[in-house]
This record gives structure tokens, C-alpha cells and sequence, in this order.
């Protein structure tokens, strides 16, 4: 049935080719940073730029230096070239529900058996998971109010920036869901006599198809800067995001390697050590077909204007064997840390989270080593990231899923989500229509609504019900292992996760209201299994907040930006109650030349910010930084007894 399409708007920027440009890669490869230099230098030359954040975990104010929120504003020093602005997703969605509600409640009830007060039950969902879906839909606000603007953004991390590409199917999706509720009032007038006329509802809906072309022509004009660090965990996780790029036909990339060691300016064995090392990584993007262009480190963190300016992107990529010549200085060894303190009896789960790039993944292997090795205790480790690395850590082969005592995971959230969705449309579709003798029109729209709910669910609740493994894991039932061992996703995602059980629940709940509403005797096993669900995501909850059970670790770098980070992460983490607080600092360097020393020396100064903001009271280690990232069980096994307690 043809209705009114609203026009999708198509958005202009002050460049000549009008193309906006993301910046995806790795958590922790320094993509705000990059998004952050690359605008300050077009505004330099010239350009009005609006710079949009979309990372829930933002910091691009802090990098920056400037105070930002959901509505873009001036950058200091810029001369009002360039304007920057941090996407509040909850906020936008908050925002666009008071505006339509009425509509949609009419929607529901027009559509479906439920009563209006159980039509607000989906309603008020909360949904933490909206983060990729609200914020495109802001930053295609924010650039149709700037069409005069050049258009930069800064993405979340991987698994979840790759997610925000699907927000148009899913902005359809909706649009498919109200449609179907529509369906049955037209159904309804036409066969009254009266006839169909477009009304509101028709009208919000073309809206909604409009905006699904309007975004995804946006990301079709896109280019990607996908920012990497020449070390293989960060190179593998780039490969696979180039990948997925190409496989939804956004084939406008570049290549942008951060942090390449420079040569040091006196002899640093540290340093000969980390350039060796990135060779081989070197070696491996320079055989790709992409333009590449590279930024040596630096031994602080870049903030502000002036600081960003000086970062200069440099073509191609630096030629081999750049070691500092000599005879070059040995550091000595990190002394070896003391046993680690047993875990109490109680604890049988142990949470890592942090910013992306600190370290998760690396810290949570070592941890379920450690565990499985010194306390010869049954581990099963987690991983709840969408960018999966615990395969790439711990170097296991193709298709193996265990290192000793240690069974290893990485919970395919999506498809197991996705199975478990099927089933439940499965079972009402064959609900609907059947025993209660309905049939024709009003059942197979019933039946297209239940499939297109079901679709519609809240993004991010794959990554719950995928966890609920977790607490079947760990809870009384849980007779395989002595503990578990999570490496969560990185703090935006991680905190938004934390406050999904009460959201899985109402879900829950509203999906046994529409079961039964169907008056059907064979809803009975649909219901059992939904209820059972719930309970499991509700002991999740209460496993997670009992600190005798359960041990989050924050895992930081002793670097500024870190340290902003951080303590927005432990707020959050109280505010959700979690389980007792642990701190490792990870990345001290130990390095001779002036630039490892004069690094050294801010990090102290970090890593007493980091004390204050967990609290000097909770057990603390610093580790390391290597020349190389700890690959494989034997070296993250060396990498962890060198863990020193803080002082």
C-alpha cells in the first residue's frame, strides 16, 4: 500500500566533494585524538568544521580541553571555525519519546490486544541500547542545522561503531513494526465502509522511511579513517573492521598509524625493543592496498589546540630498522611483584573493565592464568566485548577453546541473541491464528506484528541475554567452575550493560503480556520460558552488586585522558552498586632517554590522579608497559608476576 514518502534531506558540507569523515579503530589507538587534530587543522586552513562525538564513553571535550555537551558549540581559540559537540544518546531518546508517545500509545492500541496502560509498558522502557541508533540520528540533526560545515566524527570503539552502520535497517525496522500496527486500522476503516485516509500516524511513518534514507545516505557519502597502533592485536582487530566496512560497501577508507616509536635521541634499549617489534606489524599494513599515513608517539598525552596542531599526519610509513645505533643503555627489570592475594572463597567472579586499549583483555587472560595456575581453580573466561580479542591474546589456534584448566569464550552475543529471538517468533507466530479460530487479514497481520516486535528489539540486548550465561556460570547452579573471569566491553558500553537487567526484565515482561494476550493454552511453554529469563537477568543483578561474589578491576593507563575517564567509570560503577573495586594501572614505562623519562615522570603524577579517584584503600598493582604487547599464555604468565602493588 503506497503512502506519502517524506524527502530524505542531503546533507552539505563546505568541502567540494561534500564527504563527512569517520574515525573507527580499536579502543585506546587514539581515534578522539586523531578526529580531534584532523578538524583543528581543516579549521586552521580555513574550513568550518563541526566535530561530533558518538562515543557514550566521551572524551573528546577532555582532548579538547573544552567543556562539551549535545548541542555543538564554538571551540576556544578557533576563531569560530570549529564546533564541537558530545552526543547524549539516552538524553535524544528521552527527548524523541515525550514528543511522539500519544502517537505511539495510539499506535499500540490500535494494533494490538494490549490495553493502554500495558501498551506504556513498552513505552517506558529504558533503552541503555539505544546508544548507535540515537546517536546517528543526532549527528544527522546536528549537520543538517550546520549544511555550511565540513563534518568530522568520532566513533565509538569497533564492535560498536560497526553497529552504528546498521541503525538505517534498523530505523526501517521501526518504520516496518508501526506500519504493521497501522495495518489493521486500515484494514479496520476499509472494511467499515468508511475508507482509509492518511492521518498522522501515516505521515510519522513515511517520516521514519524518509530518515532511514537520509541516514544511510549519509553513511554512503562517507569516508573512514580506521586508526591503528603497529602492534598485531590492534592490527588484527583493524583487519577485521576494514572487512566489515567493505562488506557493506563502504569502500572509502585510509589507513592512519598512531603512535609509531620514534628513534629515540640517545641510546634506549627500550625503545630499540619497541621498534623491533613493530616491524613486522609495519611490514603487514604497508601490503595493503589502502592510502596509509602515520603519527610518531609522543611522551605525553596531546591536549588542546596548539598541542593537536603539531600532530602532522605523514604519508606512507617510516622505513625500516629506525633503533637509536649504539650501545644502548639496559633497563633493569621490573622486580617481581608478590603473590597475588587469593581471591576470597565467596568470589567466584572477577570483572575487568576500563577504556578501550588500557588492557582488558590482556589483564583478564593473565588474571584466569594466574587463577588456574597458582590456585589450581576451574576458570571460565568471558569475553562480552563485540570486538572479540581473547582468541588474538592468548595466540589460541583456530577452533580450540581452552588453555589448561581455563575454558575460554567469547560470547557471540548477535547470533545467539538472534536464535533465541527466532524461536520466541516461531512459537507466537504459531500461537496466533490457530486455536482461538481466527483467521484472514487480522491474523496474518497479528502474526506480522509478533515477527516485526520481536525484530524490533532493543539493540544492546543480545549483549544481556548473552550474559545471563554468566550468572548460570557463577550462580548456585553453577557446578563447572570455580570462577569466572569477564573481559567486558569497553566504559561506555560496559556501564550501559550494568543497567540492562532491569531493562531485559521490563522487556521481559511486556513480551508475556502480548503471550498472553493471545488466550491461547499452548502460550503456557512460552511463558514458563520467558519467566525463567527473567529470573536468570534478575540473579544476574544481584550477583553483580554482592561484593563478597563479585570483584570488578578498573584497568587504566597512566595517562591524563585516562585518568578523565576513569573516574567517570567508578562513578558509574558505584552508581550501579557493582561488587568491590580494584585498580591496576597498566603501561608504566621504564625506558632511558629523555622522552621515556620525561614520560615516566607524568605518569606518576597520573597514577596518583587514578589513587584518588578509586580511593588509596583498595588493592592496587601497576604493570609494565613491553617493547610487545604479552601474546600467548607462557608470556602474559611472565607479564603478570611482574604486577607490583601500589604504593
Amino acid at each position: 500500500m503506497s503512502r506519502r514518502r517524506s524527502p530524505a534531506t542531503t546533507i552539505r558540507t563546505a568541502r567540494a566533494d561534500g564527504t563527512p569523515r569517520f574515525f573507527g579503530g580499536k579502543g585506546g589507538v587514539g581515534k578522539t585524538t586523531c578526529a580531534a587534530a584532523h578538524a583543528w587543522r581543516r579549521a586552521r586552513a580555513g574550513e568550518r568544521v563541526l566535530l561530533v562525538s558518538l562515543d557514550p564513553a566521551h572524551s573528546l571535550g577532555d582532548g579538547l580541553g573544552v567543556r562539551l555537551g549535545p548541542e555543538d558549540r564554538a571551540v576556544p581559540g578557533s576563531r569560530g571555525r570549529l564546533r564541537a559537540a558530545e552526543v547524549d544518546a539516552p538524553r535524544a531518546f528521552g527527548a524523541w519519546m515525550r514528543r511522539h508517545r500519544a502517537l505511539l500509545r495510539e499506535l499500540g492500541e490500535r494494533g494490538t490486544y494490549l490495553r493502554a496502560d500495558e501498551v506504556d509498558s513498552f513505552l517506558d522502557l529504558t533503552l541503555p541500547g539505544v546508544d548507535e541508533l540515537m546517536g546517528l540520528r543526532e549527528l544527522l540533526r546536528l549537520a543538517r542545522a550546520r549544511p555550511d560545515h565540513a563534518l568530522v566524527v568520532d566513533t565509538a570503539p569497533t564492535g560498536h561503531a560497526l553497529r552504528l552502520l546498521d541503525a538505517p535497517a534498523q530505523v526501517r525496522r521501526l518504520a516496518r513494526v508501526l506500519d504493521d500496527l497501522q495495518a489493521k486500522h486500515r484494514a479496520l476503516a476499509t472494511a467499515l465502509g468508511a475508507g482509509w485516509t492518511p492521518d498522522d500516524a501515516d505521515r510519522f511513518i513515511a517520516d521514519l522511511e524518509a530518515e532511514a534514507d537520509a541516514l544511510k545516505d549519509l553513511l554512503a557519502r562517507s569516508a573512514f579513517t580506521w586508526v591503528t597502533h603497529p602492534e598485531t592485536l590492534a592490527w588484527e582487530e583493524t583487519k577485521d573492521g576494514l572487512a566489515a566496512l567493505r562488506a557493506r560497501g563502504l569502500v572509502r577508507q585510509d589507513l592512519l598509524v598512531n603512535r609509531v616509536t620514534p628513534r629515540p635521541a640517545s641510546p634506549c634499549a627500550f625503545c630499540d625493543a619497541r621498534a623491533r617489534a613493530e616491524r613486522s606489524v609495519l611490514a603487514a599494513i604497508r601490503s595493503q592496498d589502502l592510502p596509509v599515513a602515520w603519527l610518531p608517539a609522543q611522551a605525553v598525552e596531546p591536549r588542546g589546540g596548539a598541542a593537536l596542531l603539531r600532530m602532522r599526519p605523514r604519508r606512507g610509513l617510516p622505513p625500516a630498522g629506525r633503533e637509536s645505533g649504539g650501545r644502548a643503555t639496559a633497563t633493569s627489570p621490573p622486580r617481581a611483584g608478590p603473590a597475588w592475594p587469593r581471591l576470597p572463597s565467596r568470589r567466584r567472579l572477577v570483572m575487568f573493565a576500563g577504556k578501550g586499549g588500557v588492557g582488558k583483555t590482556s589483564a583478564a587472560a593473565a588474571c584466569a592464568l594466574e587463577a588456574a595456575g597458582r590456585w589450581s581453580q576451574r576458570v571460565l573466561l568471558l569475553s562480552s566485548d563485540p570486538a572479540h580479542s581473547l582468541a588474538d591474546v592468548l595466540a589460541l589456534p583456530a577452533g580450540a577453546g581452552a588453555v589448561g584448566s581455563v575454558t575460554v569464550r567469547e560470547l557471540d552475543a548477535t547470533r545467539a541473541f538472534a536464535e533465541r529471538r527466532l524461536e520466541y517468533r516461531r512459537r507466537i507466530e504459531g500461537l496466533l491464528g490457530t486455536e482461538d479460530g481466527r483467521s484472514g487479514v487480522s491474523a496474518t497481520l497479528d502474526r506480522a506484528l509478533a515477527r516485526d516486535l520481536l525484530d524490533e528489539a532493543p539493540p544492546g540486548l543480545d549483549e544481556l541475554f548473552a550474559l545471563v550465561e554468566v550468572e548460570e556460570a557463577v550462580g548456585p547452579a553453577g557446578k563447572d567452575y570455580d570462577l569466572v573471569v569477564l573481559d567486558s566491553a569497553p566504559t561506555g558500553h560496559a556501564l550501559r550493560l550494568l543497567a540492562m537487567p532491569a531493562l531485559a526484565e521490563g522487556w521481559v515482561k511486556a513480551l508475556l503480556r502480548v503471550a498472553r494476550a493471545s488466550a491461547v493454552r499452548q502460550a503456557a511453554p512460552l511463558v514458563e520460558e520467558l519467566v525463567a529469563a527473567s529470573r536468570g537477568v534478575r540473579r544476574l543483578r544481584e550477583l553483580l552488586q554482592d561484593p563478597g561474589a563479585t570483584a570488578v578491576v578498573v584497568v587504566a593507563q597512566p595517562a591524563e585522558l585516562s585518568v578523565l575517564e576513569t573516574r567517570r567509570l567508578v562513578r558509574g560503577l558505584r552508581r550501579e552498586r557493582l561488587g568491590a573495586l580494584a585498580l591496576l594501572v597498566n603501561g608504566l614505562r621504564s625506558g632511558t632517554c629523555r622522552a621515556c623519562r620525561r614520560a615516566a615522570r607524568a605518569q606518576q603524577a597520573n597514577v596518583r590522579a587514578l589513587q584518588k579517584a578509586i580511593d588509596r584503600r583498595v588493592n592496587g598493582w601497576g604493570a609494565p608497559l613491553l617493547p610487545s604487547p604479552p601474546r600467548g599464555p607462557r608470556a602474559l604468565r611472565a607479564w603478570a608476576a611482574q604486577w607490583t602493588p601500589l604504593a
